[in-house]
């Protein structure tokens, strides 16, 4: 109890300093093997970039404390500005800065501080492109890296045959180049993956669905109303089922050849339980056979158990 009581005491004590995103820091970042912090941290607020489509795209922008340009680190973030996104945000904005990276932590179209209406990948590649304001940015040294999993993983994907400005290295967690193969492995549609993406973030904000609703929607016909029956009609749910084949809706997100064409050494990272696992060591095995030979010398894969 004393030990609890202590615990609760420093959790206050770092809300009451302000230091949220240290403390999550301290639990979800990595610190084993991590070279310290070496910079203080700057993190200008609510950087806006207005997308030919008149879509306001926000950003928080996290500078280290020192002299002169930096490497650059982009993160896209496809979910809601709740208060717990923000604190993670914010600490991994602070984890790199600290060390030297200027790290932009934008939202995706719709979402986190992001104007637009959200409609889950298809934007990706248009609203990552129109990025090239990057490169006007006096802060900008030319090397830019990305990180995420997952949609995060896509905003990468979207962008990695870019150059000029492009990646210089990506770190793609458990996503591949084909969200629809994903969605229909061997044929099939994955209800249960595209049904809980469809209720959490079907609506204005995500939200948690309740196993309830899920239920609800998994256990009755047609598939179609799967999600009316769990939450309402979700639009993109809809579209997932329908185009079950290599079709222009999936070639919009997917792209072609996204392997073969990346520009940057790309580490991966994939579970051995993972949707995407399948297409994820397919995407390795194209990048170390038929990307250019930089490319693929550097490129890694890691599996990991759940």
């Amino acid at each position: 109890m004393r030990r609890l009581v202590r615990s609760f005491a420093v959790l206050i004590a770092v809300l009451a300093l302000g230091g949220c995103d240290a403390l999550i820091a301290r639990f979800i970042l990595p610190s084993e093997g991590i070279r310290p912090a070496e910079y203080a941290v700057a993190i200008e607020r609510n950087v806006t970039m207005t997308t030919s489509d008149a879509v306001a795209l926000v950003a928080d922008i996290h500078r280290p404390k020192m002299n002169g340009a930096a490497p650059t680190i982009l993160v896209r973030i496809p979910f809601s500005r709740t208060f717990r996104n923000s604190l993670s945000a914010d600490a991994v904005g602070r984890f790199w800065a600290s060390r030297g990276y200027i790290v932009v932590v934008q939202g995706t179209r719709g979402r986190f501080k992001s104007g637009g209406a959200f409609y889950p990948l298809r934007h990706e590649r248009q609203d990552g492109i129109e990025l090239q304001w990057l490169a006007r940015q006096p802060w900008f040294d030319g090397r830019l890296g990305m990180w995420g999993g997952s949609a995060f993983g896509h905003t990468q994907w979207a962008l990695a045959d870019q150059s000029r400005p492009g990646p210089t290295a990506l770190m793609i967690q458990i996503a591949s180049t084909s969200f629809r193969e994903m969605f229909h492995p061997g044929g099939a549609f994955s209800l249960e993956s595209a049904l809980f993406w469809a209720a959490r973030s079907g609506g204005p904000a995500d939200v948690d669905p309740s196993s309830t609703a899920l239920e609800r929607g998994l256990e009755g016909f047609p598939v179609i109303e799967a999600d009316d029956r769990a939450v309402g009609n979700v639009p993109f749910f809809d579209d997932w089922l329908v185009h079950d084949l290599a079709d222009p809706y999936w070639r919009a997100i997917d792209g072609e050849d996204r392997a073969r064409n990346i520009k940057a050494p790309v580490l991966l990272m994939g579970g051995w339980y993972d949707p995407f696992l399948p297409t994820q060591i397919r995407d390795f095995q194209t990048i170390r056979r038929e990307a250019a030979p930089r490319v693929a010398l550097d490129t890694r894969l890691i599996n990991m158990n759940a």
